[in-house]
């Protein structure tokens, strides 16, 4: 019973130093795109429009998908808005039309009775992704002013969350109650199989 009590820990072990890493490489962002049709990008816009449903839209565009956000309503400096507009150049469209933006306090925790005690804004968006024909008259109008840093800064947040830097205290940590406690259980183990 011992044996099987020291191999259970030994893989529970394992599955704790592996989980964390296997859960980074899954993390999604909180944007989804559902695409009206597909076409071929050959080069992302370095400039994304957002323009409110409602607001005179007097130029000529192409809608190419649908843009829901559902998550926190800025996070390290990085507003919501800015993740429609990532997932916008993503997609190679170079303007939203914010159709739907709600923001609303989620709970994070629950007292014993069900009631929230600790919140977290949300903000939830729902856009049109669309390709603006960006003909002189527009530019006048609109300006331009390039995104690329905004883009590379989520790029890069996104990319430390899926692969963040290893912490080698607190692997050598980890590894070393992983030690004790094994240390812990194969020594009794075996001193009772030598009583044997």
């Amino acid at each position: 019973m011992l044996k099987f009590c020291s191999l259970w820990l030994c893989v529970s072990l394992l599955f704790t130093q592996c989980a964390p890493r296997f859960l980074n490489q899954t993390y999604q962002p909180p944007t989804e795109y559902e695409a009206f049709k597909q076409r071929a990008c050959l080069e992302r816009p370095q400039q994304v429009y957002v323009f409110h449903a409602g607001e005179p839209l007097d130029f000529r565009y192409e809608r190419l998908g649908k843009i829901h956000y559902d998550g926190v309503s800025a996070y390290n400096g990085i507003k919501a808005e800015h993740f429609v507009r990532y997932k916008a150049h993503q997609q190679c469209a170079n303007g939203v039309i914010i159709t739907n933006h709600d923001i609303r306090e989620v709970p994070l925790e629950y007292d014993t009775l069900g009631n929230g005690i600790d919140f977290q804004t949300h903000a939830f968006i729902t856009a049109i992704a669309i390709n603006i024909d960006t003909d002189s008259n527009f530019i006048a109008k609109n300006g331009y002013d390039s995104h690329a840093a905004l883009f590379r800064t989520i790029e890069n947040q996104t990319e430390r969350i899926r692969n963040p830097e290893p912490d080698p205290g607190r692997d050598f940590l980890n590894f070393m109650v992983g030690v004790g406690l094994l240390t812990l259980l194969i020594i009794p183990a075996m001193e009772a199989e030598e009583v044997d």
